[in-house]
């Protein structure tokens, strides 16, 4: 019996139903780890409370449970924010008649920060003059951003690169130093660093 050839979009069906159970099961698998970290984390506060009222604080084992807490610290932001990312990948749903950029904005301890403007600007060409048209949003409560160019908007960049400029209040805060080259179905991911804010700068919280 001849095999038969399934049609593009039954095939289109099963890659979303797989890539759905997928992002299922790693959903799940990071709600489990959190949760252990979390536990483990609370274990390890109380047994060192109880070793340091009964050896002191700085007794070897309290020092080494303290550290092994500060490691677990250091983890946290970017657990929470692989379950973000997962997330928002089964709730938003992509227009393959775009092209779009998305990811999150954070200090150098992960911290994600919120209210920043996120812009896309074209590159200048040997021939012609700055071009003015930009694309912004902001980051919203959590750090996310995310922007999106139809087909219209890619043709008239005529082949110009975009770069990613990141602007709190008035000032520059960061400029990307690689280029995008954007193309209808295709969605790239930048997450960005910011290694200064300003005093007062409202930041996500946890």
């Amino acid at each position: 019996m001849a095999k038969r050839d399934k049609p593009g979009a039954e095939i289109f069906q099963d890659v979303d139903e797989t890539t759905e159970t997928l992002d299922d099961l790693k959903l799940e698998s990071l709600q489990h780890h959190m949760q252990l970290q979390l536990l483990n984390q609370e274990a390890m506060k109380l047994e060192s409370k109880r070793l340091a009222a009964k050896y002191g604080e700085n007794h070897a084992r309290v020092l080494k449970i303290k550290q092994r807490m500060g490691f677990n610290e250091e983890l946290f932001p970017a657990l929470d924010m692989q379950l973000d990312l997962t997330m928002r990948a089964k709730e938003e749903r992509f227009d393959p008649a775009t092209w779009q950029l998305q990811g999150f904005v954070f200090d150098v301890h992960l911290r994600r920060i919120e209210g920043l403007q996120i812009s896309l600007l074209p590159g200048r060409t040997a021939n012609e003059k700055e071009d003015k048209q930009s694309w912004q949003t902001l980051t919203d409560h959590s750090g996310f951003y995310s922007i999106s160019l139809g087909k219209e908007a890619i043709n008239q960049l005529n082949g110009r690169e975009l770069q990613i400029q990141v602007i709190e209040g008035k000032e520059v805060v960061y400029r990307s130093e690689t280029a995008l080259a954007p193309a209808v179905g295709q969605m790239d991911v930048e997450n960005i660093t910011i290694e200064r804010i300003r005093k007062g700068k409202k930041e996500s919280k946890k």
